[in-house]
């Protein structure tokens, strides 16, 4: 689906007082940011989210830490994209976030940031989703899906396998490939789903598998979230000097004996502007495998999870908490666009590393910015 904006008037931006601040209006306009349906002749939709008839509310500047719920913050209107799910629109005259601010995005729904004028990302824009606390917003984005399941085995679970999107996860590893214990042999490895076309409209990536249990009561690891969804759409310009993070999650390491949870997707980033000045670092990388579960001389050994999708390498698996659970894929990074596949082990098999999410650009691009992977220019 595809969203849509349009070359509106603005107010100029007042003065900075702290995080969020909405700027005030001039002549006795409201401060409150909302929307209003106005005049929008000539008004030119965007490809990626259509605001004609909208009139932007007052300059949004971030200079602290600012976290935004997409779910339930006070500053979104519902947008319905023309596929997909609904999103949250925060449409402003001019948007910016300044070197010392940093805004955390996390929720239910995309985050739409549209501006009538110009946008400027000096600090941190994080819709990221991370092992250890929150997931990005519209992470895990319902109908993806797995070609296989991991398999239960009491001697060694199979890995869950990482999430697909703009390529394929990587699968799980096999467990019990001994075949020491269980009635089925060795515990069959979870299978990467497909990989997903460029989508049309915003959305976020697909979440990793859970692994297979081992032992009863022993379970598999539980799946990294997938990156979320986040647009930036100005009509004049979008200016990224410092970093955007919309990376998926590790995933946890397996119980006794029980596959790894496989790594969460990248997420997707749309930039849209007439011009595009990017000096930057923009990642959507998946994230590591966890590894697999073991028992050691009747010590039972939960695996260790994979990385977050990470910067400026590859999100390592999970790997050295036991000496023959089966280590984690790694995620993606740079061309690498897929999962690496988790390691068989006698015990618990390893988790599939997360694959690439999608950053797509629509708009004259400048600047010698760095991303992962490379942008889909429109």
């Amino acid at each position: 689906m595809l969203l849509t904006l349009c070359a509106c008037s603005y107010t100029p931006p007042g003065e900075v007082s702290g995080a969020g601040d909405d700027q005030p209006a001039p002549d006795g306009g409201d401060n409150d940011g909302g929307m209003s349906t106005g005049d929008q002749a000539g008004c030119t939709p965007f490809v990626f989210g259509d605001v004609c008839g909208l009139t932007p509310g007052n300059p949004l500047v971030i200079s602290a830490v600012d976290n935004l719920d997409t779910g339930d913050d006070p500053r979104c209107t519902t947008f319905s994209q023309s596929a997909g799910s609904d999103a949250c629109l925060v449409y402003r005259s001019q948007i910016s976030i300044e070197s010392t601010g940093a805004l955390i995005v996390s929720g239910s729904r995309p985050l739409l940031l549209v501006s009538s004028s110009t946008i400027t990302i000096d600090g941190k824009l994080d819709g990221a989703s991370h092992f250890v606390g929150g997931r990005g917003p519209s992470a895990n984005e319902a109908g993806c899906m797995h070609a296989a399941t991991p398999e239960a085995d009491g001697g060694g679970g199979g890995g869950g396998a990482g999430g697909s999107f703009a390529a394929t996860g990587g699968n799980g590893g096999i467990g019990d490939t001994d075949t020491s214990s269980g009635s089925a042999g060795n515990g069959a490895a979870g299978l990467a789903g497909s990989s997903v076309a460029a989508p049309a409209f915003l959305r976020g990536g697909c979440g990793g598998q859970r692994g297979g249990n081992g032992d009863v009561g022993e379970n598999g690891g539980e799946p990294g979230a997938s990156g979320g969804a986040i647009g930036l759409l100005a009509v004049t310009s979008v200016t990224i000097s410092s970093g955007i993070t919309i990376n998926g999650a590790g995933g946890e390491g397996g119980d006794t004996q029980s596959g790894g949870g496989g790594g969460g997707s990248g997420g997707m980033l749309v930039v849209e502007s007439a011009l595009i000045d990017h000096s930057g670092v923009i990642v959507a990388n998946g994230g590591g495998g966890g590894e697999g579960g073991n028992r050691n001389n009747g010590i039972d050994i939960a695996g260790n999870p994979g990385s977050d999708g990470a910067v400026a390498a590859a999100a390592p698996g999970g790997s050295g908490a036991t000496p023959f659970g089966g280590p984690g894929g790694a995620g993606s990074f740079g061309g690498t666009l897929g999962g690496a596949t988790g390691a068989n082990s006698l015990v618990g098999g390893g988790g599939g590393g997360g694959a690439a999410g999608y950053l797509v650009f629509v708009g004259t691009r400048t600047g010698a910015g760095t991303t992962s992977p490379a942008v889909t220019q429109q």
